[in-house]
C-alpha cells in the first residue's frame, strides 16, 4: 500500500506513545507503525515518561526510529503558571487543564513543520491533552484533523461504576472546549461501535456525521505459535485495576477444578501489573494451588507467554454495556488462542465472540457460568479440538496493520477532500 497523493506527512499528537510502557502507549506506537509500514511519513509529540504501568524496552521498539519527539511538560510555578495558561489561551482559545503539556507540544509541532508543512494531524486521546495541542495547531495552520478517542473523556463521563455517565454535569469550559473541537476537527475516530455510540450522546451533535470506527491494530510481528506446556493453562494478562475484579474468574476457576478428575492438570496465569493486589485476592479465594501470579513484562515479551497458554481471558468491569474494545482483546487475536472473556450481558466483546467466534463471552458476575466456559473450553482441549472450534485466529484480519492502514487511507483521501472542515468553518 502506498500513501495517498494528498497525504503523504502525517502529525500525531499522542502524549501517551513511547516508550510503550501503558495500554494508550502501545495501541498508538503500533498504530505508528502501520501507518509506516503503508508508506507514510509520521512526527509524533509524545510526552516524556508518561504513563509508565508496565516495564518497556524501547530497543525493541526501534523502528519507530527519529520520528518520536518526548516533550516534557512546563514545570510547575505560580507566575510560570498563569503565563503558560496566558500563551495557551491565546493558541487555542480555550482555558482549561493539560496546557503545560500541550502549548510546548504545539509549538514544537509549529518547528517541525516550519521546515515541511504537514498534510494531516492525528490526535489520540487518553490523555484528551493531545486534542489541546492539535486545537492550537490547527487554529494556527487549518492542516486537516482527525482526533479519536479510545476511552470515553472526560473521566466523569466514564459510565459506572467508573464514573457518573455520558450526562455527569461538566464545568462551561470543558462544554466550550468540546464545541472548539466540533468546529476545527475534520473527523473523529472510535475503536468500537459502542463506544462512538456512547460518546455521541454527549459530544456536539455535528460530530456525529464526521465519525467512524478504525479498530485498535494488530501486527503479525508479535505472532508467536503455540508452544508445548504442562497441563490445561488458563492465562489473563494486564492490569486489573478497580472495578475490574479477578473474584469471579478465581471462584469459576475453584469450581471448575472441582468438577475435574483428581490428578487433572488445570492452572491459572495471571501476569499482572499489580501482583501483590491480585495474589491476596488469589489468598482470600484458596485458589492458591491453582494460580501463579508473576510481575508485569514488557509488550515485545508478551507474545511468548501468550503462547504457552490455551485460553486467554479478558476481564471486563461490571458495567450496564460494554462499551469498549480492551486493547488486550486485540492483543489475543494476535496470539490467535481462543478467548474467555468475562464481560456485560450486552457488550463489545460479546458481539465480537458470539457473532464471530474466537472463544466464549460469558456474564462477568456468573463464577458458575465461568465454570461452565471452562468445561467447555477444557473438554475441547481435552478432545484435540480447541483452536479448531475456539481459536481467534480467523479475527485477525479485521484488526490487521493492513485493514487499519487502509481505513486510515480512505478516512485521508476524504477529510483531503473536504477543505471545509478543520479550518474552523
Amino acid at each position: 500500500m502506498t500513501p495517498s497523493a494528498t497525504t503523504k506527512r502525517i502529525l500525531m499528537f499522542a502524549p501517551a506513545c513511547f516508550p510503550p510502557a501503558g495500554p494508550e502507549a502501545i495501541v498508538n506506537a503500533k498504530l505508528v507503525l502501520a501507518l509506516q509500514q503503508a508508506g507514510w511519513s509520521v512526527d509524533v509529540i509524545a510526552r516524556a515518561a508518561y504513563g509508565k504501568w508496565y516495564p518497556a524496552r524501547p530497543e525493541a521498539w526501534a523502528d519507530l526510529g527519529d520520528c518520536v519527539h518526548l516533550v516534557p511538560p512546563i514545570p510547575q510555578g505560580a507566575v510560570r503558571n498563569y503565563w503558560t495558561a496566558f500563551r495557551s489561551f491565546l493558541m487555542s482559545g480555550q482555558y482549561r487543564g493539560g496546557f503545560r503539556w500541550a502549548l510546548p507540544a504545539a509549538m514544537r509541532a509549529m518547528e517541525l513543520a516550519s521546515s515541511s508543512p504537514y498534510d494531516l494531524m492525528l490526535s489520540r486521546a487518553d490523555p484528551d491533552d493531545a486534542h489541546l495541542a492539535a486545537l492550537m495547531f490547527c487554529r494556527r495552520t487549518g492542516v486537516p484533523w482527525v482526533a479519536n478517542w479510545n476511552d470515553p473523556l472526560p473521566w466523569p463521563r466514564f459510565p459506572p461504576p467508573y464514573g457518573d455517565g455520558p450526562q455527569a454535569v461538566m464545568p462551561w469550559w470543558y462544554e466550550r472546549y468540546l464545541r472548539a473541537l466540533a468546529r476545527y476537527g475534520s473527523w473523529y475516530t472510535f475503536p468500537c461501535e459502542r463506544m462512538r455510540h456512547y460518546m455521541m450522546g454527549y459530544l456536539p451533535p455535528g460530530m456525529a456525521p464526521r465519525s467512524s470506527v478504525i479498530p485498535h491494530v494488530a501486527m503479525r510481528r508479535f505472532v508467536v505459535p503455540p508452544r508445548q506446556h504442562e497441563g490445561f493453562v488458563v492465562c489473563h494478562v494486564g492490569s486489573l485495576r478497580r472495578p475490574r475484579d479477578p473474584r469471579v474468574l478465581l471462584e469459576g476457576a475453584r469450581r471448575f477444578a472441582e468438577r475435574l478428575v483428581p490428578g487433572r492438570a488445570f492452572s491459572l496465569r495471571f501476569i499482572v501489573e499489580k501482583p501483590d493486589e491480585t495474589l491476596a485476592a488469589v489468598r482470600a479465594a484458596r485458589v492458591e494451588h491453582l494460580v501463579r501470579v508473576d510481575p508485569p513484562q514488557p509488550y515485545d515479551a508478551m507474545p511468548e507467554a501468550l503462547a504457552e497458554a490455551d485460553v486467554l481471558v479478558v476481564v471486563e468491569a461490571p458495567l450496564a454495556e460494554g462499551i469498549f474494545l480492551p486493547s488486550k482483546f486485540v492483543d489475543y487475536v494476535q496470539s490467535g488462542r481462543p478467548i474467555l472473556t468475562l464481560s456485560p450481558r450486552e457488550g463489545t466483546l460479546p458481539d465480537l465472540l458470539r457473532d464471530q467466534g474466537g472463544g466464549l463471552a460469558v456474564d462477568g458476575q456468573s463464577s458458575e457460568a465461568v465454570a461452565d466456559a471452562l468445561v467447555r473450553l477444557y473438554d475441547a482441549w481435552r478432545q484435540g479440538t480447541l483452536d479448531a472450534k475456539f481459536g481467534s485466529a480467523h479475527l485477525f484480519d479485521q484488526f490487521s496493520e493492513e485493514r487499519v492502514a487502509a481505513l486510515y487511507a480512505d478516512l485521508f483521501a476524504h477529510v483531503a477532500a473536504s477543505p471545509a472542515h478543520g479550518t474552523g468553518a
